[in-house]
Parts: C-alpha cells; sequence; structure tokens
C-alpha cells in the first residue's frame, strides 16, 4: 500500500484515469494534482482555480480533464500536453532579480551568490560558462544574434560583453542610473533606455552616444518594449497609462488609457507584431492591434501581479506568468485559457520558448531554470 502526501487542504474528490495509470485529485488547496498510480509520484500540479478545487474527472478515453470549482469556473485540459517540467539550479543570488536569456536560448545571465560577480551559464548543458562583472547590475539583455550581452550598473555605466568569453567588448555612462529597463533594438544596433529620472533614450550600441531621448514622463517605468521589426517603442508607467512611440523619429504614436485598477507590468509583441498583450498588476491580460491600439480580448483569472509574458514563436499561444505561481496558456485564437501549470516559483523574471516551440524557459525567485516540455501547448 502506498500513502501520498498529496495535498495541503481536504481533499473533495478523487479519480483513476480510464487506464489505471494516474490518480487526479482536487482539494480546497486550490489545487488539481496527478499522481502515478503505482508509484505516488506527483506527476503534474494544476492551479487553475481562484478558491477550492471542487471536483476532477477524466474523459472516456483520457484524452481529457476537465475540473471545477466554487469559483464557478470550468477547465478542461488536453491530458497530451500535460508534462512534468525539469528543472535544473544555478548558486545565484535570488536577492537580485536581475536575469537575461539569450534568444536562441542558449545562454542566461544572473547574479552569482555569495559576490557581487555575474555569471553566464550554458543552458543546454547546465555548467557555469564564465564569471563577467564584480559590480552591482541592475539589468541586461542579449543582443539579437546572441553574440553580445549588454548590462547596466546601479550608477548607470552600460558595459557590453563578449557573450561566449565573458570578456569586456566596451563600455559607456548613461546620463543617470537605469531603472525601467535595458533592451537591445532587433536590429542589433541600438539599446533602449528606461532611466531613474523617468526618460527612455535610445543608445548606439557601438559607441555609447546617445541618439536620442524619446519621451520624459512623470512617473516611474514599469514595462518597455520594442516590436519585432523594430518600428515601435512600447512605455507603461505608473500612471497606469501606456504609449507608443515611434523609434526613428521619437513621435508619440499613441497614448492608450485602458481604465486598468493597477499599473501595467510586462508587455509582449507577438511575434507577426500585429498585436501585443500587456499584463497588469491586477492580474489582467490586454491584448490590443498594434495597427490602430483595439483592445481585442482581456484575459482573466491570474491571481496577482502579471511578471512576464511571451508568445509561441508561431502565434497561436501566449503564456503568462503571475504572483500565485502559476503559468498559463492562451489560445490566441479563442482568446481562452487552455493550460495552467504551476511553477514552483512565486516570482518569475523571464518566460521564453526555444526557436523551434517545443520548450519553454522560466526562470524566477529561488535561483531555478525550470523547462517544460510539451509536443504541442
Amino acid at each position: 500500500m502506498n500513502e501520498i502526501a498529496a495535498h495541503e487542504a481536504r481533499i473533495n474528490n478523487l479519480t483513476f484515469s480510464p487506464d489505471g495509470s494516474t490518480i487526479a485529485s482536487a482539494s480546497n488547496d486550490r489545487t488539481v494534482r496527478l499522481f502515478d498510480a503505482r508509484s505516488g509520484e506527483e506527476l503534474q500540479n494544476l492551479k487553475a482555480h481562484l478558491s477550492d478545487a471542487w471536483s476532477v474527472a477524466f474523459s472516456h478515453d483520457g484524452k481529457f480533464i476537465a475540473t471545477s470549482g466554487t469559483d464557478f469556473n470550468v477547465f478542461l485540459f488536453d491530458a497530451a500536453e500535460l508534462r512534468k517540467g525539469s528543472s535544473f539550479g544555478f548558486p545565484v543570488n535570488v536577492g537580485r532579480s536581475w536575469s537575461a536569456i539569450s534568444p536562441d536560448r542558449s545562454k542566461a545571465a544572473m547574479p552569482k551568490l555569495g559576490n557581487h560577480s555575474q555569471t553566464l551559464w550554458d543552458v543546454g548543458a547546465r555548467h557555469e560558462i564564465a564569471e563577467f562583472s564584480n559590480e552591482w547590475i541592475a539589468g541586461g539583455s542579449f543582443s539579437p544574434d546572441n553574440s553580445l550581452l549588454a548590462t547596466v550598473d546601479e550608477t548607470g555605466i552600460v558595459a557590453v560583453w563578449n557573450s561566449t568569453t565573458g570578456s569586456e567588448i566596451r563600455r559607456f555612462k548613461t546620463h543617470l542610473p537605469i531603472g525601467g529597463g535595458l533592451l537591445f533594438a532587433p536590429d542589433g544596433k541600438y539599446l533602449v533606455s528606461a532611466d531613474a529620472d523617468n526618460t527612455v533614450r535610445i543608445w548606439n550600441a557601438n559607441d555609447g552616444a546617445m541618439v536620442r531621448e524619446v519621451c520624459r514622463l512623470n512617473d516611474t517605468v514599469t514595462a518597455l518594449g520594442v516590436s519585432p521589426e523594430g518600428r515601435l517603442i512600447f512605455v507603461a508607467n505608473l500612471d497606469t497609462s501606456l504609449k507608443l512611440f515611434d523609434f526613428e523619429t521619437g513621435k508619440l504614436v499613441a497614448q492608450i488609457n485602458p481604465q486598468q485598477p493597477k499599473v501595467i507590468t510586462s508587455v509582449a509583441f507577438a511575434p507577426d507584431g500585429q498585436t501585443f498583450a500587456t499584463g497588469a498588476a491586477a492580474g489582467e491580460i490586454q491584448i490590443r492591434q498594434t495597427a490602430d491600439e483595439k483592445l481585442v480580448a482581456t484575459l482573466t483569472g491570474s491571481a496577482g501581479r502579471v511578471t512576464a509574458l511571451t508568445y509561441l514563436p508561431d502565434g497561436t499561444r501566449l503564456v503568462s506568468a503571475s504572483g500565485d505561481g502559476v503559468l498559463r496558456f492562451w489560445d490566441t485564437k479563442n482568446l481562452d485559457q487552455v493550460l495552467a501549470i504551476r511553477s514552483g516559483a512565486p516570482y518569475m523574471n523571464f518566460l521564453a520558448f526555444t526557436p523551434d516551440g517545443n520548450t519553454l524557459l522560466s526562470h524566477g525567485s529561488g535561483g531555478r531554470i525550470r523547462t517544460w516540455e510539451a509536443a504541442a501547448y
């Protein structure tokens, strides 16, 4: 007889899959969990409900799992899409939250445990490539061709590093410390920064010369992004508004007041650039058309701040991470939630798909990169 320590509260429903290989349980701890019936190993922890998970059932052919809760929501999951994520830990300083991952998902950069140094990691081989700085880094990003890493320290000094060797190539001083983000433009020639004086600026990545000042705002920048083709700069700040600026001229293209109760905390453009998604501190996600900023959909169900957003490379899925530690997968055609997975981390700095779309990587508090494998999301 196997005894499984399954939940943190009362279990409301328990069922076997039709083939007897899997046990599913629903609990007052808001989770639905799947276990290997023979070994008792937990296979999946689904946290889709905002209150008690009341019941769970398999379809007769075992291809689908349905759950219901006292939040009056019913979720239907494709059982084939649920995969147990793997993870690996890095000895990182989890009190300093910056991290970056290269566009090809082969390298990651983050602070190291025990000192002020920063480290480059080979994600596939899961080993450290190099220590590349002894400064206190506030943020950074990789170039589109994966060859460079740009970082900014707390004094406003931007350094550009060789992402293979960790050697410094150049550095330059910005006007003020960068407080809201540092991004490479899609062509790799420019860097976009949100500075501590609430100003967004564009810099020449080769010589550090300031190209232009895009805008000067009254409040702190809370989200920064560049459209895939490099035409638009997205800026959100504490007044809960969002603004789109022309990259070439710096002129304001549009200002949107989404009437959300809390500030926008994350942004992601669809791969084709036709739409973009924003996540708010209230847990709400909005999808808008890029051409005219028209609201396409409002996605609800996240509990707590939306900390990260990313699209599947083919644009068919949007993935969100929120303050309740749940990864949610949204169908961008039907605009509904298709999957919810408990990530194991209460806060995630980034979400990123590998270029083939077969693996999702997440990094958050606790210093772990998790890889989520699935044939289809």
